[in-house]
């Protein structure tokens, strides 16, 4: 079961949620013949508890019980996104309507929601559409030049394989994020800078259809977005740093070789 914290008051499609609700993977909501209705393996469960609070609800809640919260907040941010798209409100507040929370999230773009949670579901719906069209479906192709691409067979050997003193710039990503696309001709850039010095690798793995691979039995990395970047770092053993600063060249640069 999913817990999140989307609310009736943010409007939108948000509007007429209701505190327990059933998400069925299809896009059409079919079930194959003989499944329950609720079968797990056709859905998710998502519990919206505070689907009926108000954002003044939320915040005398948090100021009560004196729970942390982003300092962007104090900064006039009302929801937070993504750094590329997340500004300011665009909407003025009025009685009774919380719509404008969530007006300054994706500007810019025609969405309301991130769907990163969705992606998969969407590309293997989009691969079924186009073969049973007799169509070929073929991703985005990101150019990295000198970036090793990390597969689920090779993942663990070759991020365990370092020797002491090497490093390995890692990026996790989806040909069909607009964030990876944007940010790929920079990862490219790094990458080739990066060629250059001795004991120093850039890899990727493409999670659009595969979950991270474990390492020892162990969940290693995690990624709630993509764009994301790790150092690995061998001193003999592993270690890895998540990037969260800019993605731009020289920020990146700066960190890797700190």
């Amino acid at each position: 079961m999913w817990i999140t914290g989307r609310r009736r008051s943010s409007g939108g499609e948000r509007s007429d949620m209701n505190v327990l609700e059933f998400e069925h993977f299809s896009e059409d909501g079919d079930l194959d013949e003989g499944s329950q209705p609720f079968d797990v393996s056709k859905g998710r469960w998502k519990l919206n508890p505070l689907a009926y609070w108000t954002y003044d609800q939320v915040w005398e809640n948090i100021r009560n019980h004196k729970l942390p919260y982003n300092a962007l907040y104090d900064k006039g941010y009302t929801s937070l996104g993504d750094e590329m798209s997340t500004g300011l409100p665009q909407l003025n507040r009025t009685i009774g309507d919380d719509s404008f929370e969530r007006s300054g999230r994706f500007i810019g773009k025609n969405q309301t929601e991130c769907g990163l949670h969705s992606h998969r579901q969407k590309i293997n719906a989009q691969k079924q559409q186009a073969e049973e069209a007799g169509e070929e479906f073929t991703a985005p192709t990101l150019v990295c030049d000198k970036c090793i691409d990390l597969s689920v067979d090779n993942f663990e050997n070759i991020i365990t394989a370092g020797e002491e003193g090497q490093e390995l710039l890692l990026e996790f990503y989806s040909p069909y994020c607009g964030g990876c696309q944007d940010f790929a001709p920079t990862l490219n850039r790094i990458a080739n800078q990066l060629s250059s010095i001795e004991n120093t690798r850039v890899a990727r793995f493409d999670i659009t259809e595969y979950e991270i691979p474990q390492i020892d039995g162990k969940d290693v990395f995690e990624v709630e977005l993509t764009p994301t970047l790790y150092r690995v770092r061998y001193t003999p053993l592993y270690e890895v740093e998540l990037y969260e600063g800019d993605h731009s060249f020289e920020p990146i640069m700066t960190w890797f070789n700190a």
